[in-house]
């Protein structure tokens, strides 16, 4: 009977402990989205404000887009406890609402200039204006919910269907780029989430068009929600009560985070992820690591297609991006620096010296080959790095020396060549 009771406990003990880390990886995502939108304010606002004068409607508009998402990032802040990120989101608003009375003037003074095209249409006496378009909320039986997230490209939402089934809704949006490109983009990432099927991959269950806030059709992924938190959010829980991950286990996460990427990569049209970073890169608790948001990515024929699509995340991304350069050594540049990131806690910085990484890695006493490894595998020019995500881990696995018996030219690639694409 006891024995039945310990177990209850532990059982207990348990669900407390992966609802409590839930919890925390959701704080986590929150946080990162609400600083990016705090980091955006001022830019967008700067712009506003140098076209109110000639254009005030249109400023007026997106001021009013920029408050309404402040507000609703204090409301996020205000219930998830982070009234820092909350009183910081109070001077952008303030500066968004003088825009707003500018325009107002400008707009009075009857010499402004506006970019929309006012109907010559006189609506007959008596009849009804028309009602603005509601946005739509609901996908083949999916509901939308809380926003969790948001990028340069789209928005991401929990999810919902009739049978209580989480999900995660991936919606483009026109904030930073053309709508027509951030649909694409969503349109592209389901094709291809529909196409391959890897533990390591979310599952793409369903994806479509809605009608968004002014009427326009925004594309929309819904795709299974990977429960866990991701690298970025793990090394900040890591740093916060003074631990460091193992060299075996950040060896192990970044293994494991090679399996798709190597079967992929091995195809004969290759697939490359291109936007690898911390926070695309989730731990879940029974598969491990699962890579996320392939908006990025793209299937090509070897050699065979050129675009001026570019892309990527700062540092995470390598240097032959900005001239639309990808092949199989494009991931490899981002996971040597993830590698770093989990060793260090340190966001590397653009060009890794050896001498600085060997230093860096010595006061955390991790292993001498490691400094070697990850300042080849991000060397800033694409020939002279380690040339594919298998070459990459095997050669992570063996502590930077090739197994005897094999040659590293006949893995040095996984497709034999690379290509000049965006």
């Amino acid at each position: 009977m006891s024995e039945h009771k310990e177990l209850a406990e532990l059982a207990v003990s348990i669900y407390k402990r992966s609802r409590d880390n839930r919890a925390e990886a959701q704080r986590g995502i929150i946080s990162v989205d609400l600083t990016s939108r705090l980091e955006q304010a001022p830019d967008q606002l700067a712009k506003l404000f140098e076209s109110v004068e000639d254009r005030p409607i249109d400023a007026k508009r997106d001021a009013r887009d920029i408050e309404a998402e402040l507000e609703e990032a204090i409301d996020l802040a205000k219930t998830h406890e982070f009234p820092e990120i909350a009183a910081a989101a109070m001077p952008h608003i303030a500066e968004a609402r003088r825009l707003i009375a500018r325009a107002d003037e400008v707009s009075m003074s009857g010499i402004t200039s506006v970019t929309s095209v006012t109907s010559s249409v006189k609506v007959p006496t008596g009849s009804r204006a028309k009602v603005a378009p509601q946005e739509e909320t609901s996908l083949s039986g999916w509901e939308r919910l809380e926003k969790i997230a948001s990028g340069g490209m789209a928005t991401v939402h929990m999810a919902k269907n009739a049978s209580g089934k989480d999900a995660i809704w991936k919606q483009a949006h026109g904030k930073h780029n053309p709508l027509a490109s951030a649909n694409m983009k969503i349109t592209d990432e389901a094709a291809l989430l529909q196409e391959i099927r890897h533990p390591r991959i979310p599952e793409h269950f369903d994806h479509g068009v809605v009608e968004g806030k002014r009427g326009e059709d925004v594309s929309v992924l819904i795709m299974e929600h990977i429960e866990g938190g991701d690298l970025k959010n793990t090394v900040e829980q890591v740093r916060k009560v003074g631990a460091q991950i193992s060299t075996d286990k950040a060896i192990e996460y970044i293994a494991l985070t090679c399996e798709p990427l190597e079967v992929l990569a091995t195809r004969s049209e290759p697939i490359y992820h291109r936007d690898l970073k911390p926070h695309n890169v989730i731990i879940h608790p029974q598969r491990g690591p699962v890579i996320i948001d392939w908006g990025l990515a793209k299937q090509v024929a070897t050699g065979s297609d050129v675009s001026v699509t570019r892309g990527g995340s700062g540092t995470w991304t390598p240097p032959e991006r900005d001239a639309g350069v990808s092949g199989p050594f494009t991931d490899v540049y981002s996971l040597g620096k993830i590698l770093y990131f989990l060793l260090t806690k340190d966001t590397p910085p653009a060009i890794l010296a050896q001498e600085k990484v060997a230093t860096r890695l010595a006061e955390l006493d991790r292993p001498g080959w490691l400094a070697q490894f990850i300042v080849w595998a991000c060397w800033p020019q694409h020939e002279k790095r380690i040339q594919s995500i298998h070459q990459f881990r095997i050669l992570m696995q063996n502590k930077g020396v090739w197994p005897e018996g094999q040659t590293i030219e006949s893995s040095a690639s996984d497709s034999g060549d690379f290509t000049t694409w965006g």
